[in-house]
């Protein structure tokens, strides 16, 4: 009797995206199906951040979680998301704060990030012929940090950290310390834990990764209308069913 393969979510290297443009058609093929058919890969970075660093940001981070309530919800922003979130009923174990200049963090960890994101970025536009956008596109790139805390259960409480949900970005860059529990969801609707390799990060296509008219066509018809990346991000803040998983981006814009 055969077994199915559990499905794995590709790991792809660093070294290997930075390579020139005319040696790496291998690495942009892996990363567009990475991203058509999971949605999301790893980047292996050995030798990027030593375990002594990635302890120095994890240590900074629960400092910060353990100041006073009072200090946190400082944490505020004109722009969704971007601020203090937790104490919430349907999510009581989160803990989440923004933090729009990373490098205020660790400055070598947000470079790295920061590299992966853009690297990724250009191999995408690369892999599907669309380098004249790369440019305009680059200049309208922001960055957010934001950290996450999920505290142990109560008794009798929820071990839900967080709902289903797709990422509300154009690209997350996920790292974790050494905690279980996220796992992301297949076309076929099976979900996959992520376990991470060593010295990687997880890399996630998010909802504002927009489709510039050239791949639009009688097979690939238009879904989504442009839209403007902050008023989603407000619109699913304002959303009566922001606690529900279904398509806010197709509410929002779709055709």
């Amino acid at each position: 009797m055969g077994f199915l393969a559990e499905p794995k979510i590709p790991v792809i290297h660093m070294v290997d995206m930075k390579k020139s443009r005319d040696c790496r058609d291998l690495v942009c093929s892996e990363v567009r199906h990475a991203l058509e058919e999971y949605g999301c890969f790893f980047v292996v970075c050995n030798g990027s951040i030593t375990e002594e660093v990635n302890r120095e940001v994890f240590d900074v981070l629960e400092t910060l979680f353990d100041l006073p309530m009072e200090t946190k919800i400082k944490n505020t922003s004109e722009k969704a998301y971007h601020g203090y979130i937790g104490q919430l009923p349907f999510l009581p174990l989160l803990e989440s704060m923004g933090i729009e200049h990373a490098a205020s963090v660790h400055g070598l960890y947000a470079k790295l990030v920061s590299e992966i994101e853009e690297t990724v970025r250009k191999i995408v536009f690369e892999s599907y012929g669309l380098n004249k956008y790369h440019e305009s596109y680059n200049e309208s790139v922001t960055y957010l940090l934001r950290v996450m805390k999920y505290r142990p259960p109560n008794t009798n409480e929820t071990k839900l950290g967080s709902m289903s949900h797709t990422d509300k970005t154009f690209i997350s860059i996920l790292s974790q310390n050494q905690v279980k529990g996220l796992e992301v969801k297949t076309k076929d609707n099976n979900w996959i834990p992520v376990i991470y390799p060593p010295s990687s990060f997880l890399v996630m296509a998010g909802d504002a990764f927009k489709v510039p008219e050239e791949l639009v066509d009688d097979a690939h018809p238009r879904k989504f209308n442009s839209f403007d990346h902050f008023g989603y991000l407000d619109f699913y803040d304002k959303d009566s069913m922001f606690d529900q998983e279904y398509s806010h981006v197709k509410s929002f814009c779709g055709v």
